[in-house]
């Protein structure tokens, strides 16, 4: 997102609280062993990609911004970070544990928002969670409202709702 290349800066210097930390830590120790964690919306991946590593988790960030990124890899040097936008998940289906998303999906309206929560939804294991508990818990961590109703009748372990309402992300 071209605003965050140019705020980039002002973010690093200001953006010092713990928000969105409790919430990550929370989800950091529901994962079991050292799962593979996506960030959605990494940016320089203080506090929120920290406090997933300190946890003994893997991190794979990813974000739209590249001066964001650019901050990420100083902040965080070992972790992997993508930049892309979150709507066309460049990854793999069924390769996360859990996915975070923090002051991101306030950017997109409703149409947007379908692509990626089914975007998330692909690229993690079925085998976690259920894919109604995964994603109500990516929702109401990211408070949003009503995910085009797409939770409501989501399958367990089954991407065939997605399928047969949504355009595959990929």
């Amino acid at each position: 997102m071209r605003e965050y290349d140019l705020i980039a800066e002002w973010y690093a210097v200001e953006r010092v609280d713990q928000m969105g930390v409790p919430e990550v830590t929370a989800l950091a120790q529901s994962i079991p062993g050292s799962g593979l964690v996506l960030d959605v919306g990494c940016g320089n991946g203080i506090p929120l990609t920290r406090a997933l590593l300190a946890a003994g988790h893997s991190v794979v960030g990813l974000d739209s911004s590249s001066q964001m990124l650019a901050r990420f890899g100083r902040n965080c040097p070992d972790t992997l970070a993508v930049h892309a936008v979150v709507q066309s998940c460049p990854f793999a289906d069924a390769v996360f544990d859990a996915a975070v998303a923090w002051g991101v999906m306030f950017h997109m309206n409703q149409s947007y928002l379908i692509k990626v929560i089914a975007s998330v939804y692909y690229a993690l294991k079925s085998s976690t969670c259920s894919a109604s508990a995964c994603l109500s818990t990516f929702c109401t961590c990211l408070k949003v409202p009503n995910c085009g109703g797409i939770l409501t009748s989501a399958p367990c372990n089954s991407s065939s709702m997605f399928k047969s309402r949504y355009s595959s992300p990929k």
